[in-house]
């Protein structure tokens, strides 16, 4: 079936992969007839045999207008490449086969398009004595009707098209044009372009069967018609921003000035336009979110920033009686409905939105008085209570407590300074605060709508080669959307970019525009279709390590403090670093930043006092360096010590990872690295979006998404190695294989933990195991530093135990606690996007790609707007939005979208396997019966169909049932006694401690498909030391996999 259909009436078909004998000799299905049809055997006997009729249903469905021809007619038929003249099938006795083919033969006149066949209406006519002659076997010139080989093909040629098409061999002028399109020249076309192509072609002849007098514009139309006078269509406006770079000479020490342009899109103007897409309005703010102790994580608004941060909490909420309720109002709860409650802060919980109030009551000082109509007055304030309580916002009452609130005698402590010392408490000053802060917007009743922002940072090529023609660029996604949502390419927006200009160079005119909006800016609001308040505070800036040091004004990974976060003493080369020295550095602070910037040294009795026990109050001894960047000091919500988050990409896969396999394959020798290629090759595992495919002498080149693969499966791998085709290995080299193995085991089920994107429960033991885990890795490092330093005396890049990439993994449980995952802060899909940047550098002549390549992301952003029924505001500062007509043709139309607006250019997910279900795949899954009891097991999918899913079910091999089973102490020793009764305490391991599992002995057990729900894909394989192929151990390093042994309980899966 064709990409673009413009009905939505299904195909009549009921069984697509049945397959057909044709006439000519050849078979095909309903689904691939389309193809069957072009084939150089069946044109070949359709030319032969004019008469011949297309099946019955075939010709419903071309009636119906849905099905378009999508074959490629690039060859055209050759006679001497037909294989069907090879073959021993005599094409004229086919005819006798078509009883037993569901259609009779129709006459097709020669020369005309097989695509427009007559219509049923045409099945009962007569055909007279000249259409008869029609069915005879064409002749040649001499009247021979025995025609075989050259002169038989040279007739056929004739009588499909020679002599009547004037375009031969094209079929037609259409085919001419669009050969030409594709093969004309040098410029390639890949297939998709190709077939989105063929889509516009026709939707173009569709369009002008409808309206014949339709133009085709001019290029200069599209490409710069949004200058035009007449051009309605809107644009988000640029800023262009003069800037001087110095430049020095190669070869000289001449410097000059060169003058640049650097486009910009502000976020502002940027936002203004998400604000009205209805698409995202209603996603762009989230309330801070309260859980149960704080033990989950499973969004971003969970985090310790959102929660706190003064400027990411709401000042108002509407409940859902349509009353507006502000930070500070005094109101009436009504389960008590004679006290007044005076607000502090709004949260979420559980999904409903819950008020703190703290409980009001007079305090009266007689040592204050006020003159009021000549009489001295004592003066009473109205208080509020510390702690407060949380109440349901729906439950509130506004304006009660009037008789209060209307007496004289009482001021209100809306001002900090007339808060009495015992009411000046953290509780109440941030409240009144902000309530000061938005007091114009709550004079005019003018809902705030608050909408945090992450911005990535990153440098591309605009090379195809990825090399050199380095562009930097700033981009923003808008932090409150969902996960899934944030990790769309859709919903990222490209703030600048230029060739000449650094980020750091780029960043002060982003802190402007930031600043403004920390301030507030009236921006329309679609979700509430009035104006609003929108006040958009930055998150956190994600991007490498050297540009996270230059935004931090820190020298970087070669200083001796190398930490952007804390005062981390790098050790020297010949020492090792303890997790003591890791753990015992005091933290940076932004006033030292500040101080530094200033040129300033901190003062007597505030120096810092370092993990050796000296103090130091020159800052510039400290790893400090004027970057450029001390404009983000000038940001209320950003703290540049605390939200410049450590990244997973940078820090672990090319970090750790990436160390620990180069130091295995110096290790391996050439048939050790073989074996092990072959052994990664082969894993047999649905668990992982992709296979390990490269060679390991190609390691020095991989990427990312290399060193997840490998990070997850070598763990398991080399101890199989180890044990079996190793096992002679000399002891020597044995003990540093063994190193190797520990250090393996240790990043692996680091990122196990890591790279989860929701933390349902237990977040306080999660970041415990967290904590074990990372000081374990640093120490089994160490180990590995001490075996290989003690053989070879000499390493490129000396000790892996003192890289800062390994110090600023300590760090990664304060940014888990500040940002709720690792995941919301990983700087994947934000390289992802570079590609997108590259592709249209490409497009451009690179004169000034600041301007060029950002007004190409900003059509493609409008065009967006527009088919999302966004609103914008004329020339004439009218609110308005696209015509009717957008709708309904997206509607008539449902694969218009996918096909013409980068529906296949999604962001990749590597991180995790698909959570389709397919053969073969293993996890843990939920099967919800018919009364609503949920139950849960551990399954491998063994067959699906379109009602069943067929399952084989796994148990964990119970401790208790083996004789030499290993002491579930050591579960203990290892991961702590918060997980004593976990599946992984309770069941059997293999001496190497992965936990067995076996198969049930039943027949697969078929579940209807819609009552199954995947919770956790894993790694399921075969245990070299099992008895049977019918158990399985379960490989930990997979992300997610030890979380999930660590938390299950044992039943029902023991």
């Amino acid at each position: 079936m064709s990409l673009f259909q413009f009905s939505s009436k299904p195909i009549r078909s009921t069984a697509p992969f049945e397959r057909f004998e044709c006439l000519c000799g050849g078979t095909y299905t309903k689904k691939n007839y389309s193809s069957h049809r072009e084939t150089q055997k069946h044109l070949r006997y359709v030319a032969l045999h004019p008469q011949y009729r297309e099946p019955d249903w075939w010709t419903d469905r071309r009636s119906q207008q849905i099905h378009y021809n999508d074959v490629d007619y690039s060859d055209p038929y050759d006679a001497d490449n037909d294989q069907a003249l090879d073959s021993d099938t005599d094409l004229d006795d086919c005819e006798s086969d078509d009883e037993r083919l569901p259609y009779m033969h129709r006459e097709v006149p020669v020369g005309v398009d097989l695509d427009h066949v007559l219509d049923d209406s045409s099945d009962n006519e007569t055909i007279d004595s000249d259409d008869a002659a029609a069915d005879e076997p064409p002749t040649d010139p001499n009247g021979d009707t025995d025609m075989t080989g050259e002169t038989a093909m040279m007739s056929v040629e004739a009588a499909y098209g020679r002599q009547s098409n004037p375009f031969y061999p094209f079929k037609d002028e259409l085919h001419f044009v669009l050969w030409a399109n594709f093969y004309g020249d040098d410029r390639l076309s890949s297939r998709e372009d190709k077939r989105k192509a063929l889509g516009l072609v026709r939707t173009v002849v569709k369009l002008v069967r409808q309206n014949p007098n339709l133009e085709v514009p001019t290029m200069n139309e599209i490409t710069n018609g949004w200058q035009a006078k007449s051009n309605k269509i809107p644009s988000i406006p640029m800023t262009t921003i003069p800037k001087s770079i110095s430049v020095s000479t190669t070869g000289s020490d001449n410097v000059t000035e060169l003058n640049v342009i650097l486009g910009m899109y502000k976020p502002s103007d940027i936002l203004k336009f998400l604000n009205a897409n209805p698409r995202l309005s209603s996603k762009l703010s989230a309330l801070p979110e309260g859980t149960d102790n704080d033990d989950v994580r499973t969004s971003l608004t969970q985090g310790e920033k959102w929660r706190t941060c003064p400027l990411f909490q709401h000042p108002m909420v509407t409940s859902r009686t349509g009353h507006t309720f502000w930070v500070g109002d005094f109101v009436a709860w009504g389960a008590r409905r004679g006290q007044l409650y005076r607000l502090s802060s709004f949260f979420l919980y559980r999904g409903v939105i819950k008020a703190k109030a703290h409980r009001a009551y007079y305090f009266v000082d007689s040592s204050l008085t006020q003159t009021i109509d000549g009489k001295g007055i004592t003066l009473s304030y109205l208080g509020a209570s510390n702690p407060g309580e949380w109440i349901d916002v729906d439950e509130l009452v506004p304006n009660m407590g009037n008789k209060w609130l209307q007496d004289s005698r009482i001021i209100l402590c809306d001002d900090d300074d007339m808060i009495p010392p015992q009411f000046a408490n953290e509780e109440n000053l941030p409240c009144l605060r902000l309530r000061k802060r938005y007091q114009e917007q709550i004079n005019n009743n003018m809902a705030v709508k608050v909408v945090p922002l992450n911005l990535f940072t990153d440098d591309t090529s605009g090379n195809s080669t990825k090399k050199w023609n380095k562009a930097e660029s700033w981009s923003m996604v808008p932090a409150a959307l969902p996960l899934s949502e944030r990790n769309k390419r859709e919903n990222t927006f490209l703030i600048c970019l230029h060739n000449r200009l650094t980020a750091v160079e780029m960043l002060p005119d982003i802190v402007n525009d930031m600043k403004a909006l920390e301030k507030g800016v009236i921006m329309h609001d679609s979700e509430a279709n009035t104006s609003v308040l929108v006040v958009a505070p930055l998150n956190m800036i994600i991007g490498d390590n050297p540009l996270h040091a230059e935004l931090a004004s820190n020298k970087g990974t070669n200083a001796t403090f190398p930490c952007r976060k804390c005062y981390f003493k790098k050790s020297g080369p010949q020492e090792s670093t303890s997790t003591e020295q890791h753990h015992g550095a005091p933290h940076r602070d932004p006033v030292h930043v500040a101080f530094f910037l200033a040129n300033i040294r901190l003062p007597t009795g505030c120096g810092v006092e370092l993990f050796d026990g000296t103090t130091e109050h020159d800052l510039s001894k400290l790893g400090y360096k004027e970057q450029g960047s001390g404009s983000l000091l000038e940001l209320e919500a950003f703290d540049v010590t605390r939200d410049l988050p450590v990244e997973a990409l940078h820090c672990l896969m090319l970090g750790v990872t990436k160390y620990l396999v180069t130091d295995l394959c110096d290790f391996l020798s050439a048939s050790e690295k073989r074996t092990l290629e072959a052994r990664l090759r082969h894993y047999n595992s649905k668990g992982y979006a992709r296979a390990m495919t490269s060679s390991l002498r190609l390691q020095g080149s991989f990427v990312g998404r290399d060193y997840k693969i490998l990070a997850q499966q070598l763990p398991l791998i080399l101890d199989d190695l180890v044990d079996g085709a190793w096992s002679a290995m000399p002891n020597q080299r044995k003990s540093i294989m063994t190193a190797l193995c520990s250090c393996f085991h240790s990043q692996g089920e680091l990122l196990s933990l890591l790279y989860m994107a929701e933390i349902p429960s237990d977040f306080g033991k999660y970041k415990r195991l967290i904590r074990t885990t990372v000081d374990k890795l640093c120490d089994d490092v160490n180990a590995v530093d001490a075996a290989i330093l003690g053989r070879h005396k000499k390493r490129k890049g000396g000790r892996l135990g003192n890289r800062p990439k390994l110090h600023l993994l300590h760090h990664v449980c304060e940014d888990i606690d500040r940002f709720a995952s690792i995941i919301h802060f990983e700087a994947e899909k934000g390289e992802q996007f570079n590609k997108f940047i590259r592709e249209r550098i490409f497009h451009t002549n690179r004169h000034s790609i600041s301007v060029d390549v950002l007004r190409l992301f900003g059509h493609h952003t409008i065009f967006r707007h527009i088919v999302e029924n966004g609103s914008w505001l004329t020339a004439t500062e009218e609110r308005t939005t696209g015509g009717p007509g957008i709708i309904e043709h997206l509607n008539e139309n449902p694969v218009f979208k996918a096909a013409f607006m980068g529906g296949s250019r999604e962001f990749t997910e590597n991180n995790q396997s698909s959570q389709k279900l397919k053969v073969g795949l293993c996890g843990f899954f939920t099967e919800t019966m018919e009364n609503g009891t949920r139950s849960s097991f551990l399954g491998r999918v063994v067959g699906i169909t379109k009602e069943n899913v067929r399952f084989n079910v796994y148990q964990f091999v119970d401790l208790s049932s083996r004789a030499n089973a290993n002491n579930p102490q050591s579960i203990i020793n290892r991961y702590g006694a918060d997980f004593g009764q976990s599946i992984f305490y309770h069941a059997y391991k293999s001496s190497r401690g992965y936990a067995v599992v076996k198969k049930k002995p039943q027949t697969p057990r078929p579940i209807p498909i819609e009552s199954i729900s995947l919770e956790e894909v894993i790694d399921l394989q075969v245990a070299r030391i099992c008895n049977n192929q019918d158990e399985f151990i379960v490989n930990p390093s997979k992300f997610g996999t030890l979380w999930r042994l660590l938390t299950l309980p044992s039943t029902p899966f023991i």
